[in-house]
């Protein structure tokens, strides 16, 4: 059992301010620096500092659990924002749960998935609080953070309730499914970060056999059970492999296609949680923009990170696969693919709305890209008839 702390009259504040997923407002804990299990930490450290202590104008009259903050991206809310929920309503039912939302943000505007999230964490959503306002908290109990980011590895005690929630959601685990693929297709070209040509790969592992789905397009509890039920699971790298976490442990084998350099955020949370796990680089080369300037439609303009539109090293994605039983290179039709990759690469150029002097390395980068050697022509060659299955 995880302990929960227990604070008598503490000003809650509201987010201000955001500076590397860490928010600018919460609980002022008393004697704020001396406190770790209650402050956001990340790599096993506080990471937060206390915001701005103003009057509050609110006072909730019932006892409650500080449940984090809502960050609008799924990932990060995830893998270190809400990791404090489960525990803490798993100890005290009748409590309302605190949170605190992104600036701007009114509670009936939260995304419909943070819900179900909260119903997956087995708290209903009438206990929510939003605070807007300054606010005080007369009896504020908290966990510390069941994970986080930074390569510190869950709480065993967390695994143990996560463990749990398939049995107590009816989550039927039979039939086990041999491979899913989580799929990130269509993302790059709305302008975000992905693999270029992935609709191209994801349609041509349904039609062998493998089971692809689309987690922006599932409710929270359907995509729980296929990633349960699954015997290996491979993603799209993106933050939708941290829907992972919110499961326990399962026996089954995790592979993750990366498309990004540099430290990873999921050696330390993902490893405990399965059977295996392994990062195949299937990187050959990025699309890249950088400075400050318009973006994505979706975004502010602001310094752009990690949204390279990322090319295929076709051989290794095919040693990948091979691996798992699935022969792409035998089915593989480059000109579907080229196509495919040229119509990211547009669509991404377009959204990024980069400068001209960023644009043209992009695209004699995709030119040299998509003009394929013969070697890998005759490996990807597709033979007369196109349906198998792994």
């Amino acid at each position: 059992m995880m302990e929960l702390l227990c604070f008598r009259d503490v000003p809650v504040m509201p987010v201000t301010r955001m500076r590397e997923h860490v928010p600018l407002g919460g609980p002022v804990w008393p004697e704020f620096e001396r406190q770790t299990a209650a402050r956001f930490c990340y790599s096993g450290r506080p990471a937060d500092t206390a915001p701005p202590l103003r009057k509050p104008v609110r006072q909730f009259r019932r006892p409650a659990l500080w449940g984090g903050y809502l960050s609008h991206e799924f990932g990060h809310l995830i893998a270190e924002h809400i990791t404090r929920l489960l525990p803490a309503v798993s100890q005290r039912d009748t409590d309302v749960v605190l949170f605190t939302l992104p600036t701007g943000t009114a509670p009936e505007a939260l995304a419909p998935w943070v819900h179900q999230v909260f119903d997956w964490l087995t708290m209903p959503a009438r206990r929510a609080r939003f605070v807007t306002e300054p606010s005080l908290a007369p009896e504020l109990r908290v966990c510390a953070q069941g994970e986080m980011l930074g390569g510190t590895a869950p709480d065993s005690a967390y695994l143990d309730l996560l463990d749990a929630l398939p049995g107590r959601h009816g989550i039927d685990l039979q039939p086990r499914l041999p491979l899913i693929y989580v799929s990130r297709a269509g993302l790059v070209a709305t302008g975000r970060g992905g693999h270029l040509g992935e609709t191209y790969l994801a349609g041509l592992l349904a039609e062998l056999g493998v089971t692809v789905i689309d987690p922006g397009t599932l409710p929270i509890r359907a995509q729980m059970q296929a990633y349960a039920r699954a015997e290996a699971l491979v993603f799209a790298e993106g933050s939708a492999l941290h829907g992972r976490q919110l499961l326990g442990r399962l026996d089954q084998d995790i592979h993750i296609l990366r498309r990004r350099t540099g430290p990873d955020a999921w050696t330390a949370v993902l490893t405990p949680r399965c059977r295996s796990l392994r990062a195949h680089d299937v990187v050959a080369g990025h699309l890249t923009v950088s400075g400050r300037f318009r973006g994505p439609a979706h975004a502010a303009p602001r310094e752009l990170r990690h949204l390279y539109a990322t090319f295929y090293d076709l051989p290794a994605l095919f040693a990948a696969f091979a691996d798992l039983g699935v022969p792409l290179a035998r089915h593989w039709n480059h000109d579907a693919w080229r196509a495919a990759v040229l119509d990211d690469a547009l669509r991404w150029l377009l959204a990024q709305a980069a400068p001209v002097t960023q644009a043209l390395p992009n695209l004699i980068r995709l030119i040299e890209q998509i003009s394929t050697p013969d070697e890998l022509l005759d490996l990807a060659e597709p033979p007369p008839a196109r349906s198998a299955s792994h």
